[in-house]
């Protein structure tokens, strides 16, 4: 909740704040209409790891990198209760 948010330290709420906004930003997820706290909890996980990802290849200097092969951009989640970990959102060199 942003109350809970706004009682944190000047750099974590702005953080914090930042990341809550980015997950209103991936139209592929309502995250409000998901009732089990866990999977909501991990949907907001994913939506921010996809803005991640965009954000990443925003830059000019990262895309021509990935363009070349010389970095790999990967989102992953990692489950922590499991020690799983899903990785997705694989940039293919030839899209980006």
């Amino acid at each position: 909740p942003e109350e809970a948010i706004a009682g944190e330290a000047p750099y974590l709420r702005d953080m914090l704040m930042g990341m809550k906004k980015d997950l209103y930003t991936d139209a592929s997820v309502d995250l409000g209409s998901i009732s089990d706290a866990r999977a909501r909890d991990r949907e907001a996980v994913i939506s921010n790891t996809r803005t991640q990802v965009v954000k990443i290849l925003s830059d000019p200097a990262m895309r021509e990198k990935v363009r070349r092969g010389e970095l790999l951009v990967i989102g992953g989640f990692y489950e922590i209760t499991s020690g799983v970990v899903d990785l997705f959102e694989v940039v293919d060199p030839s899209s980006v």
